[in-house]
């Protein structure tokens, strides 16, 4: 699967569907197409009459080429909660095979696909699976967002051993800058370039007040690819 990334985060509500979008719009200015799926989401909104998870209507409306609600969300329960938990209340089991099949799918369809994760990367999908064993049975490299704002440092060094530790592929890091108010963004940013092996892909700055702009002019991707 070329050209096909996972993007997990280092905490939930740091900005993986916004950051998600950037890319996809970075790809499109650059005449590719791409899309962004979410195969696994929680809560439920009514979208002009249709009941659709937020963040699957944003990439839905981003996305190169149209894709049908069912095939970029896989799986789409009521409950806004952990997926462990919305899941179990609907009597309803995650299927990897079902998702990654998916990917596998729309991977084909498109010049490049985002697979946007739920949560953190250690978020729970059942009793004993989580996002990171999901994304070793997809097998595809991944991308991390880190949430720039108190803490990050710890959130974000965990996340990159754990990932070393089950041998994932990590592509690159996206810092995000969640809390414009945090003191000393910079070095926070500058000792996370230094301790991370895997490419710096670019700082989104903090877009509060206007989260409709456009974000791809500060993403930074390889040229070889």
């Amino acid at each position: 699967m070329q050209n096909t990334f996972f993007i997990t985060g280092t905490d939930t509500d740091i900005g993986k569907t916004f950051i998600t979008i950037g890319l996809i719009n970075y790809f499109k200015k650059k005449g590719k197409s791409a899309i962004g799926m979410k195969p696994i989401s929680a809560g439920l909104e009514n979208f002009k009459g249709n009941m659709i998870n937020a963040d699957v209507a944003y990439l839905m409306a981003v996305n190169s080429i149209n894709i049908p609600q069912q095939m970029m969300n896989c799986y789409s329960f009521k409950d806004a909660a952990s997926p462990h938990i919305a899941s179990n209340n609907e009597n309803i089991s995650i299927d990897f095979n079902v998702i990654k099949n998916q990917v596998e799918n729309l991977s084909l369809r498109a010049d490049y696909l985002f697979v946007e994760g739920a949560g953190g990367y250690d978020c729970p999908l059942d009793q004993s699976r989580n996002i990171s064993d999901l994304i070793k049975h997809i097998n595809i490299p991944v991308i991390v967002i880190v949430g720039i704002k108190l803490g990050c440092l710890n959130h974000a060094i965990l996340t990159m051993k754990a990932l070393e530790q089950k041998e994932q592929r990590v592509f690159g890091w996206i810092a995000n800058m969640v809390d414009p108010n945090m003191a000393f963004q910079k070095e926070n940013i500058a000792h996370l370039k230094d301790k991370i092996k895997s490419s710096f892909l670019g700082c989104i700055p903090n877009l509060s007040y206007n989260k409709d702009m456009d974000i791809s002019d500060h993403i930074s991707w390889p040229p070889d690819l």
